[in-house]
């Protein structure tokens, strides 16, 4: 007699059995949630850390309405009839901090002030694309609506040289004297290899870095200045601001919107350096033009080809702005870097003073 056979014990059919995919699927789904999860995590805990971060420091200047957002300038010293206001604008990147040290010396002996472009520092995010003629717009009406009087001496450091020689080119009228620091001329990038690739470089690094910002990753990782005050990357001037002022950039710098501010910049070089091309010699104005003396490229690891070719480039350029003007001079920084307002203050007082004797 043939046994029953249960086929309830039978093998599953492959129509009966879960496929590979459906298997894989729900661990993808599984995955992607909890990125999700984690990403939403790590955005409340960053905007958290960095509320109670802001929440104990206080913008030191004025938040100044420049039509539909609002830039920060601080001002400090007297101004005295007939005598101009002293001007500094930052690099890429950079922000009124950045000018502490010599804003103060400055301070002691006219009225000089220093602002942080939209997105930077204290001031709010502005409207795209962040272009040279922006820029200078938002500039303008920032003054204006501060109550900041010209005449000025315009000082720019690295990028800021460039944002200065278009406010000049706009207001020729408010602008008695220039001082470029070791700024970066509108041909730098086409001209030297080793400019171009360091700037496209950029692009990716802080992309990344305002995401991982924006998730609180930067923060985990100590990448963030606020929870590494020691790290590498903090500015050697910025290690050396008092307690409070300390603080303040610990809490500001760092934030998403910085990084998309540099990057909102960066897009648009090539229409900057455009509008740049397209501004007229200076005719006799004076402008005091500041270079470096170390080979930067050089310390960044750059090959000995790579940094040779690229100081060349540079100080080729840099005689180039100094002839700018009739009364242009360019005087060389010999122990300092890129940042010259750092490493060598008094030559940078020094040109400034020049111009308000």
């Amino acid at each position: 007699m043939l046994a029953k056979i249960n086929s309830s014990n039978s093998p599953a059919t492959p129509g009966q059995r879960p496929g590979c995919f459906a298997i894989g699927g729900l661990a993808l789904l599984g995955v992607i949630l909890i990125m999700v999860v984690l990403v939403v995590a790590g955005s409340v805990y960053e905007s958290t850390a960095r509320a109670q971060e802001l929440a104990q420091v206080s913008a030191p200047g004025r938040l100044v309405d420049v039509g539909g957002h609002k830039l920060h300038i601080v001002c400090a010293g007297e101004k005295t009839a007939g005598q101009p206001t002293v001007l500094l604008e930052a690099g890429a990147g950079g922000w009124s901090i950045h000018w502490f040290d010599l804003q103060n010396q400055l301070a002691q002996f006219t009225r000089v002030c220093a602002y942080d472009r939209a997105g930077f520092g204290w001031s709010e995010a502005g409207p795209l694309p962040r272009d040279g003629n922006r820029i200078v717009n938002e500039l303008d009406a920032l003054l204006r609506n501060a109550g900041e009087s010209g005449p000025f001496v315009l000082v720019g450091a690295s990028r800021g040289g460039q944002y200065i020689r278009l406010y000049r080119e706009a207001h020729p009228e408010l602008v008695v004297g220039m001082v470029l620091v070791d700024a970066e001329p509108e041909e730098f990038r086409t001209q030297s290899a080793y400019g171009k690739n360091v700037a496209t470089q950029n692009l990716p690094v802080f992309s990344a870095l305002g995401t991982l910002s924006r998730i609180g990753v930067l923060r985990l990782l100590g990448g963030d200045p606020a929870s590494a005050p020691e790290i590498p990357c903090v500015p050697t001037l910025v290690k050396r601001l008092p307690a409070q002022e300390h603080a303040a950039y610990l809490a500001v710098e760092g934030q998403p919107k910085c990084f998309d501010a540099f990057l909102n910049e960066e897009a648009a070089t090539e229409e900057r350096q455009r509008q740049v091309r397209q501004t007229r010699a200076l005719g006799d104005l004076p402008l005091v033009v500041l270079t470096r003396g170390i080979n930067v490229a050089a310390a960044a690891g750059a090959s000995p080809e790579q940094a040779a070719e690229s100081e060349r480039v540079w100080q080729v350029l840099q005689r180039e702005l100094a002839e700018l003007s009739t009364r242009g001079v360019l005087v060389q920084a010999t122990t300092s870097g890129h940042d010259i307002a750092s490493d060598q203050p008094a030559l940078v007082l020094e040109a400034v003073r020049s111009m308000l004797e």
